[in-house]
């Protein structure tokens, strides 16, 4: 990675504010900043939030990679691009973006309303993301005060601190220093998902139906896309963090929700394509009987009706081939979740509506797919 080539790009979102080094300094602490790091297959952000009072350096910061025996490290300064004016005096929200060459990406939330520099870099260049596994590689952040941070390639997110210093001389005040754009850098607003319905969003460790289920996505809540996949039957399914959509999992990875699932906004065209894990052995995609909003039967009697995937579930009622149209009816109502194979089930359950015709009562309940077919 002895070369690199970079094109520099800057957009500004509001006017570039940077405290000039006219007279000398005489810093002192006053408080740290959280600087956030993230990092995908095409863009490697470093987001610093505004100081309340005094500027913030990243002089001196570095990425290390450990590879085996091999430790490569790369000091933010070596991009000559980034002059030490704008690493040294950051009195304002502002990000660094180290952009694969030639692909889309989207920024962070928080680096919308903020000053933004990007350096591109050629594939032999991007550091952070090993090519071979196709996974993120886990990067050791070197403060310039001698502090370690590791952030581990399980997490898409990781934060540190900085120390906020301040002047205590005064300085003479002169217009900003002017900065040369190569191409005018419109906003970019990220693409973003949410949902209004509690409990309904199934939160998947892989793009597809037949992928496990951690969870269900947060109502009333704007998730971040960090990339877009599209399954094996023609889906197309958008990647989270797993931090924000499932902060309590264990999943060593980010998550995935089915597009048509969710209510999408921003410029969700430019998301970067993925090519996730394959789903493990025995987890391939199925041709499903059935579809969402379809009635259907059970084929025998006392079949149970129950309150979760899998026959450890509780029972809700138990349901008999003469019962439909008399008693009940059943309608499948969202997509099937794969449970432990057992002597009494396939695997695959289906969310259903139990509607009761006498009362008019409504249960929700699972029942195994391999008693039921289609009316």
């Amino acid at each position: 990675m002895k070369y690199f080539s970079i094109l520099f790009m800057v957009m500004l979102s509001s006017i570039l504010l940077f405290v000039p080094s006219a007279a000398q300094d005489n810093p002192t602490e006053n408080g740290s900043v959280d600087v956030l790091v993230t990092w995908n297959r095409n863009l490697l952000t470093v987001f610093v939030p505004e100081p309340e009072v005094g500027v913030v350096s990243l002089l001196g910061l570095e990425f290390q990679i450990s590879e085996g025996d091999e430790t490569t490290t790369y000091n933010i300064s070596r991009f000559p691009i980034l002059e030490d004016s704008m690493l040294s005096n950051i009195a304002k929200a502002t990000c660094f973006q180290f952009i694969r060459e030639d692909s889309a990406v989207t920024p962070l939330l928080d680096c919308i309303d903020s000053q933004m520099f990007d350096v591109m870099l050629q594939d032999a260049d991007v550091f952070w993301y090993d090519e071979v596994v196709d996974a993120r590689r886990n990067v050791t952040v070197l403060l310039p005060d001698g502090t370690q941070k590791l952030c581990a390639n399980s997490i898409s997110r990781c934060e540190f601190q900085v120390a906020v210093t301040q002047r205590t001389m005064p300085v003479e005040q002169t217009e900003p220093r002017s900065v040369i754009t190569a191409t005018p850098f419109p906003t970019v607003q990220p693409c973003t998902i949410s949902t209004q319905l509690p409990g309904v969003v199934r939160v998947h460790v892989g793009p597809g139906r037949n992928r496990t289920v951690l969870g269900y996505l947060e109502a009333d809540r704007d998730f971040v896309v960090l990339a877009r996949s599209v399954a094996n039957d023609d889906s197309t399914w958008f990647q989270l963090d797993r931090n924000e959509a499932m902060p309590h999992s264990t999943v060593p990875r980010d998550v995935w929700v089915a597009a048509i699932d969710v209510t999408a906004s921003g410029n969700c065209d430019r998301v970067s394509p993925s090519n996730p894990p394959a789903p493990p052995p025995g987890v391939a995609a199925t041709p499903f009987p059935f579809v969402p909003g379809q009635q259907v039967v059970v084929t025998e009697n006392q079949s149970a009706v129950r309150s979760g995937p899998g026959i450890s579930h509780a029972i809700i009622v138990s349901v008999d081939p003469e019962d439909y149209n008399e008693r009940l009816v059943l309608r499948i109502n969202g997509m099937p979740e794969i449970a432990p194979v057992s002597r009494m089930d396939n695997g695959w359950w289906w969310p259903v509506t139990i509607e009761f015709l006498e009362s008019g009562q409504i249960e929700f309940g699972w029942v195994s797919q391999a008693v039921l077919r289609p009316l």
